[in-house]
C-alpha cells in the first residue's frame, strides 16, 4: 500500500525529528506536531526509563500535566511498564 502524498511527507518529517537531536526532549518537541497529525491523536507523551529504573519518566508534548500528576501512584499497576522491564 502506498502512502499518499501528504503522508509521507508527515512520514519524512517525524524521520527528520526523529534523528534531530539527542535530547529527547528536543525530538519530541519536533516530532510531536507532524506525528499527531499522522496518527490523529490529540497529544503526544513518551515514558523513558533506564535499566536500573523501574518507572517511567514521562516528556509531555503540548499536553495537560494533570494525565500524569498521579502516575507515581499508578507505576506499579503499569502492565506496559512491566513488559518494557
Amino acid at each position: 500500500m502506498q502512502a499518499s502524498a501528504g503522508k509521507r511527507r508527515l512520514l519524512d518529517d517525524v524521520r527528520d525529528a526523529l534523528g534531530s537531536s539527542l535530547d529527547l526532549r528536543e525530538v519530541v518537541a519536533a516530532a510531536e506536531p507532524s506525528l499527531r497529525r499522522l496518527v490523529g491523536a490529540d497529544y503526544l507523551a513518551l515514558g523513558v526509563t533506564a535499566p536500573a529504573t523501574p518507572a517511567l519518566e514521562w516528556i509531555l508534548a503540548d499536553m495537560p500535566t494533570a494525565f500524569f500528576s498521579q502516575y507515581a501512584e499508578l507505576a506499579p499497576h503499569d502492565f506496559v511498564l512491566r513488559a518494557v522491564m
